[in-house]
């Protein structure tokens, strides 16, 4: 069984700061993108070995379920790493608690490519599935869904089934 972590009130989201960088040949500077105006509903963060979902949808998410799957290659060879079971299952996460989604070792699983799995249920989100991609040494921190719906940069979201209940 794995180890369950609620995290409650957790830091809300801050936008990037834009910087401006400047050509020190020519001494212009690149106009910096606009500020980001969105404002995440499920981020993913990185906490030391842990990944943390947080919920800033302002409901509680009746449902959070996470598997993990990956694969390391050696020379011609592909080695898939599935987890059985559901790995993490939370019910009733409150608005701005995270939860842990995922554990990587800094140092083992730079070998791997992993990659994870979001099952999310709300009364106003419905079902979504959604798959950040997955990266060498596990996935990183990314913005999953804003408040305008749209998914963040290179993240599947896709409506499912509702939960059985177990």
């Amino acid at each position: 069984m794995k180890e369950h972590k609620v995290v409650e009130d957790y830091p809300r989201w801050t936008a990037p700061v834009p910087s401006q960088w400047v050509d020190p040949w020519r001494g212009t500077r690149d106009p910096s993108p606009p500020p980001e105006t969105r404002k995440p509903l499920l981020w993913i963060t990185r906490d030391g070995h842990d990944l943390l979902l947080i919920n800033e949808t302002g409901e509680t998410l009746t449902r959070v379920q996470a598997r993990s799957d990956g694969f390391q290659t050696l020379d011609d060879e592909v080695m898939s790493i599935t987890e059985a079971g559901h790995g993490y299952d939370y019910r009733d996460v409150a608005p701005g608690n995270a939860v842990k989604v995922d554990e990587y070792d800094d140092y083992y699983d730079l070998d791997f490519v992993l990659g994870l799995t979001l099952r999310v249920t709300s009364a106003r989100l419905g079902c979504l599935e959604i798959f950040p991609p997955p990266a060498k040494g596990g996935v990183h921190g990314a913005v999953l869904l804003w408040d305008t719906g749209e998914s963040g940069k290179r993240i599947s979201v896709d409506p499912c089934e509702a939960f059985d209940e177990d």
